[in-house]
């Protein structure tokens, strides 16, 4: 006949251990804040122009598209040299700023400073290497 399988008891203590352990907190919230900065930028803008009787909102993405590949190329070492975790929320805070810069534009001209100011984010956050500085790759690192 068939041998039933038995399983190994599991206590709670060592679940609650595993899922802080590899709990991925840290890279939900960087992915979450990134994300919706972009989503404000798209939907914000787009509002924005008809609101304030734009034509478009070209002079925001031609500052925004040369900056990024600039800054990405400029900065590629920077999570290496002041450690992932502060380059992620330096790159956080800048794109914060850039929201913020949002706030005052009138004219189409003025969408020049958060252009540059949203797009001043750190490659670490969009290459996806968040996890890195999450506690268990830390440990497991030796960081």
């Amino acid at each position: 006949g068939a041998v039933p399988i038995r399983c190994a008891p599991m206590t709670t203590r060592s679940q609650f251990r595993m899922v802080r352990r590899h709990w991925p907190g840290t890279i939900l919230l960087v992915g979450f804040f990134f994300n919706m900065a972009f989503c404000v930028q798209s939907l914000y803008l787009e509002r924005l122009a008809d609101h304030g009787g734009f034509q478009n909102i070209k002079v925001f993405f031609f500052v925004y598209c040369p900056t990024a590949m600039i800054l990405r190329v400029v900065f590629r070492r920077l999570p290496q040299q002041v450690g992932r975790s502060r380059a992620v929320v330096g790159g956080l805070l800048l794109q914060a700023g850039g929201l913020l810069c949002l706030i005052g534009v009138h004219t189409e001209w003025q969408l020049v400073l958060p252009g540059l100011r949203s797009q001043a984010t750190n490659r670490a956050g969009q290459r996806g290497d968040a996890h890195r500085f999450h506690p268990a790759h830390s440990a497991r690192a030796g960081a």
